[in-house]
C-alpha cells in the first residue's frame, strides 16, 4: 500500500499531516486524532488537502531520521509522530 501525505486543517490552518493511503481512512486517522483529544474536536471547518510538497518533504525527512518513516500515521503540528490509537495501527488500517 502506497501511502500519501495529507494535511489536517482546521479553520484553515494546519495542525497535523496525515499519512493514509486514500482519503477515507485519512478520515480515520483524523477521528483518532479527535478522539484522543490532539487536534481540535469541533466548533470549526475541518478539512484534509493533499500535503504541499515543501511540508510532505520536511515530515518525511524528520520521520526517517525518527526510524519511522513507514509506520506513523501522524505528525502533529508540535512535532510528535505517532504511531498508533490504541488498537488502530499502521497494520489495521491495512485489514
Amino acid at each position: 500500500m502506497k501511502r500519501k501525505l495529507w494535511t489536517l486543517l482546521a479553520d484553515r490552518q494546519p495542525v497535523a499531516v496525515v499519512a493514509a493511503d486514500c482519503l477515507p481512512n485519512a478520515w480515520v486517522i483524523v477521528k483518532a486524532l479527535q478522539d484522543s483529544h490532539d487536534v481540535p474536536v469541533g466548533g470549526g471547518t475541518m478539512e484534509i488537502v493533499p500535503c504541499p510538497r515543501t511540508e510532505a518533504s520536511r515530515t518525511t525527512s524528520r520521520a526517517r531520521r525518527l526510524g519511522c518513516a513507514d509506520t506513523f500515521l501522524a505528525c502533529l503540528q508540535r512535532g510528535y509522530f505517532i504511531l498508533s490509537f490504541g488498537g488502530l495501527s499502521l497494520d489495521t488500517l491495512r485489514a
